[in-house]
């Protein structure tokens, strides 16, 4: 089987919607959509099989593969845009000057809070399964299953706009105790850390795709059909998670998502 899901690109209704299209070189936000929209490619193959390996309808061998998307986790992402990104609001320090009522910032260095990836993946699973399935004596059924699911390009939060480690043999300059490598360290009046990626900017939360997760399970079913009065079911899972702190927002998904 094949399964074609897409969501239409979001946009602002008087085009009120900025990004920042490459976090790492890019001086400020471009107006237009918020993200790129990858939903256009999600076509999802659905592949199985069932196996009767004796012919005799008492075991069976089952295996099945599909590829799932998920389009409808954008809200959070756009509500983090909405509450962080420039010009729709900065956040401002001023290292020099006389601060006067109103408030001017236009001396001072403004950066990003919340920032979307905008060439952004399309979050999706990979799930798979392979099971052996045999009638016992007594109408009892044993089922022995291997189940698997791969999240590829979930989404988290994390820094983006790393600090790149300095060398040794480069300048460092301390201003107000703080420490700055390289040479252009005060441009005309605003602090810019240097060893940032983009100098243009300070630290910024950046809302990825850029989380993984992993199960394996390996998961165990006795069942009884009635006879005699008796029926029961029986069943074991030992299986293990692995998750690298997918959040679409960190405070609500998990206490440290970033």
């Amino acid at each position: 089987g094949l399964r074609y899901e897409f969501m239409t690109t979001p946009y602002e209704s008087n085009n009120r919607s900025y990004a920042l299209r490459n976090v790492w070189s890019d001086s400020a936000t471009t107006q237009g959509a918020p993200f790129r929209n990858y939903s256009l490619r999600n076509f999802s193959p659905r592949v199985g099989f069932a196996w009767d390996p004796r012919g005799d309808g008492k075991t069976s061998i089952r295996s099945a593969f599909g590829i799932y998307y998920d389009i409808g986790n954008v809200g959070v992402t756009l509500e983090q845009a909405l509450l962080g990104t420039s010009p729709l609001i900065n956040t401002c320090v001023v290292s020099s000057g006389t601060v006067t009522v109103p408030l001017n910032f236009s001396s001072g260095n403004c950066s990003t809070l919340f920032i979307n990836q905008y060439n952004a993946q399309q979050p999706h699973t990979l799930q798979y399964n392979f099971t052996v399935e045999h009638q016992l004596p007594g109408s009892v059924g044993l089922t022995v299953s291997y189940v698997g699911l791969r999240g590829i390009h979930l989404y988290t939060n994390k820094e983006g706009n790393p600090v790149q480690m300095p060398n040794a043999a480069i300048n460092t300059s301390l201003v107000n105790g703080i420490q700055y490598w390289g040479s252009n360290v005060v441009t005309s009046g605003n602090l810019i850390p240097s060893c940032r990626m983009n100098p243009n900017f300070d630290a910024m939360q950046l809302v990825a795709t850029a989380g993984d997760s992993f199960y394996n399970s390996l998961q165990v079913v006795l069942n009884k059909h009635l006879s005699r009065g008796l029926d029961f079911s029986s069943a074991y899972t030992w299986s293990k998670n692995l998750d690298t702190t997918t959040a679409n927002m960190d405070g609500n998904d998990c206490s440290s998502g970033v």
